[in-house]
């Protein structure tokens, strides 16, 4: 999955990478690990191009992590799901001889929930390891201003 950004900072062989999310709707990245629901995400970026602060660049997201983190995210929480359901109703029918819905339903959505928060918290360590491929165009030092506030000449 490719998307532009900007870079905002360096260190080492690592980029601090601004992007805008119309820029990256294609994988959908920004939306499930992105902390706020802001109009601009930000990535730390393997800095494959060598580009510098300023430089508009492109980025890609390795297809396998996403999947990966999505299957973190929503896969775990499923299967979890599945399994409460499954244990409770078994447990209920060895101590009751049969199987009444409610419990059964109420240990799902607990599963659900406590392993989505699971889920996500493990895709968000795991990291999305996005990489710097191409500097589209460098970017411009700032202005130099005299004391007039002006242009320097």
């Amino acid at each position: 999955m490719e998307c532009k950004g900007l870079v905002l900072g360096r260190e080492g062989d690592r980029a601090l990478v601004r992007v805008a999310r119309t820029h990256c709707s294609e994988c959908g990245a920004c939306g499930l690990f992105a902390p706020r629901r802001e109009r601009d995400v930000e990535f730390i970026a393997h800095n494959r191009a060598d580009a510098e602060v300023g430089d508009e660049v492109l980025m890609v997201i390795p297809p396998r992590e996403l999947l990966i983190s999505y299957l973190l995210a929503f896969g775990l929480p499923l299967a979890s799901m599945v399994a409460a359901y499954g244990l409770m109703a078994a447990l209920l029918l060895l101590v009751g001889g049969y199987v009444p819905q409610g419990p059964a339903v109420a240990a799902t959505i607990v599963a659900g929930a406590v392993f989505f928060w699971v889920g996500a918290r493990l895709a968000g360590r795991k990291g999305l390891r996005p990489e710097i491929t191409h500097v589209l165009g460098k970017g411009s030092p700032p202005e130099e201003t005299g004391s007039a506030g002006g242009p320097a000449s």
